[in-house]
């Protein structure tokens, strides 16, 4: 019986969480000392102006990785989601894994499709690697793989393990 080893979903990254708490340490700030603020010395006022610069630097930030997750999502997962991908069978060849340090790219190929992903980038689809816990093996793994392209890239959104 064949498994499923991966499906695309929706993913919304730790690291969207970072500048958002920036935004909200550096508004409170602002905000508490905004009346304040011509009784602070000269030292003070200046970090109440740039902790609004902050908060202002962060709600942008939180904005455009919002924008960015959503059109990922939308070129990737609804895409999936409606049967938009291509699909290959066979046998893992080439496999090469990331460094024990997680750095560089996972790849491989089946059927002459090339595949390579890392942890380090964020975007919706797979990316995984072995040092991490990944569903991809090795050489010699028999799998069904789902994949869009993507700027020139193969993102994997399916994995199925086909057993004899």
């Amino acid at each position: 019986m064949d498994k499923i080893l991966y499906e695309a979903a929706f993913e919304w990254h730790s690291m969207y969480y970072g500048s958002g708490i920036v935004f909200v340490i550096a508004l409170i700030f602002f905000l508490y000392h905004r009346k304040k603020r011509f009784e602070l010395d000269a030292k003070m006022q200046v970090v109440w102006f740039f902790s609004g610069l902050i908060a202002v630097g962060a709600l942008i930030a939180q904005i455009i990785m919002g924008i960015s997750a959503l059109n990922d999502y939308q070129k990737v997962v609804v895409a999936y989601e409606e049967g938009k991908y291509q699909t290959v069978v066979g046998e893992v060849e080439k496999f090469t894994t990331m460094t024990p340090e997680g750095k560089g790219y996972e790849t491989f190929e089946i059927d002459g499709v090339y595949f390579s992903y890392s942890d380090n980038i964020i975007h919706q689809g797979y990316r995984n690697s072995k040092t991490f816990g990944d569903v991809i093996k090795g050489d010699g793994q028999q799998l069904k793989i789902g994949y869009i392209e993507k700027n020139g890239e193969n993102i994997i959104v399916y994995i199925e393990e086909i057993t004899q």
